[in-house]
Order: structure tokens, then C-alpha cells, then sequence
């Protein structure tokens, strides 16, 4: 009388579901009035996955199972011709024969069945962490079902609404009161009841005491502070000279957009704004030389001192002295000046005109006179903000100038 009520798929399809959520309904069975189940499309695909999930891990158990046991087996049975390889080579070094070919291929096998060990134990611990895996899947699989089941369940008043329990807190445990307990235990283990005292346990960490620094490493190591913070100073200036040109740019911008907006300048005016990087650009220079020669002077209290660089750098300020032993020699000055690795200094030098030595004759007092056939790199109209000025600054920067070339000719 119940079957014709039972249903039985073709094509499963979403359709043939309840829209609502899963619930207990009053429905018929052919016989009786009874509670059925309202299923959704979800929750019959999690019990199938489920239930798949479910027959793959006990296939994985069993087959893991007989898997495992094999290599125990293999394992023993590699150990058994390990300790068969050792007595071996005990004997042939009682008899004096460590030294012949047949100890060399027996070590040689020793040394191969020590591996293959560890290669067994690795296939199983494989086995062990593949089955692992398998059962974490399914009790999540398992716990997908249960969350629809539950929600159901506790709408049909079947089970009670879960209460929120406060986390439990971590308990501080004493190690000295665990140390005895633990030792007792062992004492029992080893059929050992005396009542003897657990002596308690050494927790001396006097070992582990730093002795202080002699005065020969205390005055190494702050050679090696100075050489990091020296180092650190130098890498700041250059950073900030050769950035110069950007952040004069992104000042002068933000300036604008300030006076745009209606808002406060940090300069009055475009001269105010020139004279300032004028003088900024005399302290980062300054800044920079001062950092080199702090730096120079540091590695040469390091290499008197016996300290090497704690870090990369090809520079040396160390070398090659004169005679007296008070400076560099001729030759090393010139080839310091040649390759020294500062960019600015190189830039500066790709700027002068060929021909023009420093010591030689035009390029001491005779060659004032040749001033104005300099041939270096100009100054840019762009490079200040008066040279571009119009209107009335144009007319008072003239006005400076006229009387500034008067003053001169007087």
C-alpha cells in the first residue's frame, strides 16, 4: 500500500525539489498520516557527496590498512639485513679485512639499506597522511549534512537550540609539580613503589649567563656601530642630494596648487622660493661632504683597528701611503680622483671642457681672462623661478640687476 507513494529518479533536477527550506511537513504514506521530510536540491547533493566521501575512506582504511602492513614487513625484513651487514663487518675488522673489496661492497650495501629505511618509513608515513586527509574531507562533508539536518530539527522543536559556550581558558600548569607527577609515574611503570622523594627539578640556567665584553671587544664592536651609523648617514645625504632636483620640483609644485586653492604658501613669492633652495641646496651639499668625510675617517679608525666592513663596499681610504706614511702617494691621489664612484662627482666632471687639467697653467690665474669661453653645461631658464618671471617681477628682477651691474663698473 505504500509503494506507489515511494519516487524513484531518472535525472535528478532542482525542480524536484522543495524552494522553501528543508522541513518536516504533515503528509500521507498510503497508510497513515505521518511527518516526511521536505528536501532541497542542496541538501541531496551534500548527502551524496557525503556518502561517496564516506565509501572512499572506507576503501582507503582497509586498502591502507594491508598497505601499512607490508611495509612493517619490508621494514623488518631490511632491518634483519642491516644487523646482518654490521656482524659482517665486525668480523672482517676482527680478521683484519676492512680494507678489502668485499668490505668496500658491503658498506657500500650497509649505507644503501640504511636509506632504504628511511624510504620505508617515509611510503608509510604517505599511506598514514593520505588517509588523514581523506577522513578531515569527509568530516567536513559530514558536517555540511548535519548543518541542514540541524537547522530542520530544531525548527520541528526535535532537538534544542545549541547554547553558546565560553571558550575554555588556557591553565597555567606548574613544571615543577608535573615533573614529580611524571617521575612517580615512571616509578610505577618500572614496578617501583618506594616512597623515595622525586628529587625537584634543576632549573639552573647559570650556563646561559653572557660573560660581559672585554674592552677589546666592547671597543670592536662600537668600531662596527660607527661603521653602520656612519654608513647609514652617508646613504641619507646622498639619497637627499641626488633627489634634489625632484623634491625642489614637488615643493614648487605643491606651492602652486596651495596658492590655487586660495591656501598659504611655504614661500611668499617665487624669489622667496628660489633664495630658500639656493641656500637648501648649499646644505645638502654640505651635508653630503661632511658624511663622506665622517665616513672616510670611520673605516680608517675600522682598518687601523684590524675591523672589516660589516658589509659590502669597495671603497678603502687605506692604501697606497707616501713615504712618511701621512697621505697617499701622487699616483694614488690621481687614480682616486679618476675613479672615484660618487655620481655627483662624476657628473660634475663629465661637465668641464677636455683639455683643461687640474695644475696646469689655464687653469690657474692666466685663465681668468678666457672666462667667458666656458663651455660646460648652463644654467636652465628653467632651473629658477625668477628667470621665468613676468609682468611686475620681470620689472624688479631688471631693476636688481641694473643696479647690481652698476655697483660693479663703480
Amino acid at each position: 500500500m505504500r509503494n506507489p507513494f515511494y519516487v524513484t529518479f531518472n535525472v535528478e533536477e532542482e525542480d524536484d525539489y522543495t524552494a522553501g527550506p528543508a522541513r518536516f511537513i504533515l503528509a500521507a504514506d498510503g497508510v497513515n498520516n505521518c511527518a516526511a521530510f521536505l528536501m532541497t536540491f542542496d541538501l541531496s547533493q551534500a548527502i551524496q557527496e557525503a556518502v561517496h566521501a564516506q565509501r572512499e575512506y572506507l576503501r582507503m582504511e582497509t586498502a591502507g590498512l594491508f598497505h601499512r602492513q607490508s611495509l612493517w614487513r619490508l621494514e623488518h625484513a631490511v632491518q634483519r639485513e642491516i644487523a646482518s651487514c654490521n656482524t659482517r663487518l665486525a668480523i672482517m675488522e676482527e680478521e683484519g679485512r676492512l680494507e678489502s673489496e668485499d668490505a668496500g661492497k658491503l658498506e657500500r650495501q650497509l649505507a644503501n639499506l640504511n636509506l632504504m629505511v628511511q624510504d620505508v618509513q617515509a611510503r608509510r608515513q604517505k599511506t598514514h597522511s593520505e588517509l588523514e586527509d581523506k577522513a578531515r574531507q569527509l568530516r567536513s562533508l559530514q558536517a555540511t549534512v548535519n548543518g541542514h539536518f540541524e537547522d530542520a530539527f530544531i525548527h520541528a522543536h526535535l532537538l534544542a537550540q545549541e547554547e553558546q559556550e565560553a571558550e575554555p581558558e588556557i591553565e597555567e600548569m606548574d613544571l615543577m609539580q608535573e615533573y614529580e607527577t611524571f617521575c612517580r609515574k615512571l616509578d610505577h611503570a618500572n614496578d617501583n613503589y618506594s616512597d623515595i622523594t622525586v628529587p625537584p627539578l634543576d632549573t639552573n640556567r647559570d650556563h646561559l649567563a653572557v660573560p660581559p665584553p672585554s674592552e677589546e671587544e666592547q671597543a670592536r664592536q662600537e668600531v662596527i656601530n660607527a661603521l653602520w651609523a656612519a654608513k647609514e648617514t652617508l646613504d641619507l645625504a646622498r639619497r637627499d642630494f641626488e633627489e634634489r632636483e625632484e623634491t625642489r620640483a614637488r615643493e614648487f609644485q605643491e606651492n602652486q596648487d596651495a596658492a590655487d586653492r586660495g591656501e598659504p604658501t611655504t614661500d611668499a613669492t617665487p624669489d622667496d622660493f628660489d633664495m630658500r633652495w639656493v641656500v637648501r641646496y648649499g646644505e645638502l651639499t654640505r651635508d653630503l661632504i661632511n658624511a663622506e668625510a665622517a665616513y672616510a675617517e670611520v673605516k680608517r679608525v675600522a682598518f687601523e683597528a684590524g675591523v672589516p666592513l660589516p658589509f659590502e663596499d669597495n671603497e678603502t681610504v687605506c692604501e697606497a701611503m707616501d713615504e712618511d706614511g701621512v697621505g697617499y702617494t701622487t699616483s694614488k691621489e690621481q687614480e682616486l680622483v679618476a675613479s672615484v664612484p660618487s655620481p655627483t662627482v662624476r657628473r660634475w666632471l663629465d661637465k668641464v671642457p677636455e683639455g683643461v687639467e687640474v695644475g696646469s697653467p689655464s687653469f690657474g690665474d692666466g685663465a681668468r681672462s678666457d672666462a667667458d669661453e666656458w663651455e660646460a653645461e648652463e644654467v636652465g631658464i628653467s632651473d629658477s623661478v625668477s628667470l621665468v618671471a613676468e609682468g611686475r617681477e620681470r620689472a624688479r628682477i631688471d631693476r636688481w640687476r641694473k643696479a647690481c651691474v652698476a655697483e660693479k663698473e663703480e
